[in-house]
């Protein structure tokens, strides 16, 4: 009797081993499968979201500069405290010799403006019009031409860049115009061309001459009508998006030329781009 009873406890024995070896490796098995099929599913979302957030990202590429020159500083004008007021950056080109000349100059300089020199020059219909005090003409000699450029910097002496004012007539005489153009030299002063006809000479002269140079893309307000000053300005955009910068002149008169500038810079993250300073654009392309 003792022998079996040995024998069936070593078969006992023997038995619950070999079932406790069979629990541990189902429970191996379970658990194995149960990690493949149970992922951590937020850690899983997060990083597909962050490689799809890395897909969609746009590389990074600086939005194209708009130098916007106001022309016709000088004058009283009632808008002229909205421009003071504007938050973006703007040039603006002040008449000479005129009641408000200095006045408007140091006002809009100390707001952190950029100032020019409005130069008047001589229109094809002159003298039916009259393109103001200090104006150049075609009979004007180099003694003449300087003397009334250097009366204009003296009287503007926060003036770093110079513009013409009408000039149709005067901006066709290529050799007037290298006069013109050295003496702003002398007195380092940069010169944007208006283009106030298409025959002008004045920037191929400023080029010639080594003087740093720019022309006017478009006139934004020849009509005072925000529709069309906006729609101006939209394509001064596309003109900067193919290009990298465009330049468009306003007048200081048109009180809906200011608005349509507060709305666009309210905009620039729709719009994508910059306002900048007749100067920054020009040094960054010369």
């Amino acid at each position: 009797m003792v022998k079996i009873k040995g024998k069936l406890s070593k078969k006992l024995i023997s038995s619950l081993i070999f079932i406790l070896i069979l629990v541990v490796i189902i429970f191996i098995i379970y658990h194995r499968k149960q990690k493949k099929i149970v992922p951590t599913p937020y850690v899983g979302k997060v990083e597909k979201r962050k490689k799809i957030i890395k897909a969609k990202k746009r590389p990074i590429v600086p939005y194209p500069r708009i130098a916007v020159i106001i022309d016709d500083v000088g004058y009283p004008v009632s808008a002229f405290n909205r421009y003071l007021n504007f938050k973006g950056k703007l040039t603006f080109s002040v008449l000479p010799h005129l009641p408000g000349t200095k006045k408007y100059a140091k006002k809009l300089n100390k707001k952190g403006f950029e100032i020019m020199i409005h130069i008047p020059m001589e229109p094809i219909n002159y003298p039916k019009i009259n393109p103001g005090p200090g104006a150049l003409f075609i009979i004007d000699n180099v003694q003449t031409i300087n003397e009334k450029i250097k009366s204009m910097i003296d009287e503007n002496q926060w003036a770093i860049g110079a513009n013409n004012h009408m000039g149709s007539k005067l901006t066709q005489d290529c050799k007037k115009m290298s006069i013109i153009l050295k003496t702003l030299k002398k007195n380092n002063l940069f010169f944007i061309d208006s283009v106030t006809t298409k025959n002008s000479c004045a920037y191929r002269e400023a080029i010639k001459l080594k003087v740093p140079a720019l022309k006017r893309d478009i006139f934004l307000d020849n009509k005072n009508d925000y529709g069309y000053i906006k729609s101006q300005f939209l394509k001064l955009i596309g003109i900067a998006e193919s290009r990298g910068y465009a330049i468009g002149i306003g007048h200081i008169q048109n009180i809906q030329t200011i608005r349509v500038l507060n709305s666009m810079y309210d905009n620039i993250e729709k719009y994508r781009f910059h306002f900048a300073f007749a100067s920054e654009v020009l040094s960054s392309n010369n």
